[in-house]
This record gives C-alpha cells, structure tokens and sequence, in this order.
C-alpha cells in the first residue's frame, strides 16, 4: 500500500477544497486554512478525517491510499471500474464496454472480455487509457 497524498485524492476526484475542508474540519473556525497546513505538509489528518473523506468521496479508506489501482462496483447493472478520473462500465455479458474519463464518453466497444483473465482485462483497460492520454484513441 503506497503513503497517502491528499493532494493525489484531490486531484483525482475533482474535489472542491472549500467543500472538502468543511467536511473535515466542521469544528475550526477557518477549515480552509485547516486543510490548506494539511495540504502543505505541516500538518496531517486522523482516522476520523480519513474516513469522513472517504464517506464524503463514496470509496472505502483504503482505496484513499491506492489512488492508481483499479476499484469495482455496480452501476446501471453493470461492473463498473474506477481508475482515478477513468470509469469503465461492462455489461454483465461481458462484451459491450464504456470508457469515461472526467464522466465524459471517450470510448464504447464490443470486445471478447469472455475469453481473458482479469489481469488481461486490466491490462486491456491500461491499455485504452495509456492510448488515449497519448492521443492515439
């Protein structure tokens, strides 16, 4: 499991820092400024914080420290995997695939998933991704 980096969460979900300093300082009288030392490195959050971040952004607390990781669940009856900004939404047929980033439609195909294993799926999905930061998709 990689260190935790705030700044990578907050990156990766889009987050509002005004919002998300709200949600985890309630209490202080200025959670901008809060957030803003946690931010810089001089200071850091507790457990509490960590899953009222978590919470907030609908992921478990693990998934806060492995930013760079595929992450499962459903959504419309679909398998759905997270990769920071990336979504993939696969029918339960294992055939028609959906690529977003940024909730944005970047790529729908129909593939032979059926026949991989899962390591050859998330590769194929690195693959799409690696293409399309590249600009070959």
């Amino acid at each position: 499991m990689e260190r935790f980096n705030i700044n990578n969460v907050i990156e990766q979900y889009g987050l509002n820092t005004e919002e998300l300093a709200k949600v985890l300082f309630p209490s202080v009288k200025f959670p901008k400024l809060a957030l803003d030392r946690v931010l810089k490195g001089e200071g850091s959050l507790d457990v509490i914080q960590l899953e009222k971040l978590a919470d907030y952004i609908g992921v478990l607390v693990s998934d806060l420290f492995s930013i760079d990781t595929w992450k499962s669940s459903t959504e419309d009856r679909c398998l759905v995997l997270q990769k920071g900004n990336y979504k993939v939404k696969l029918n339960y047929k294992g055939v028609y695939i959906s690529v977003y980033k940024d909730n944005e439609l970047i790529l729908q195909s129909v593939s032979n998933t059926l026949s991989m294993t899962i390591q050859e799926f998330v590769d194929f999905l690195d693959t799409i991704i690696k293409e399309h930061e590249n600009g070959s998709n």
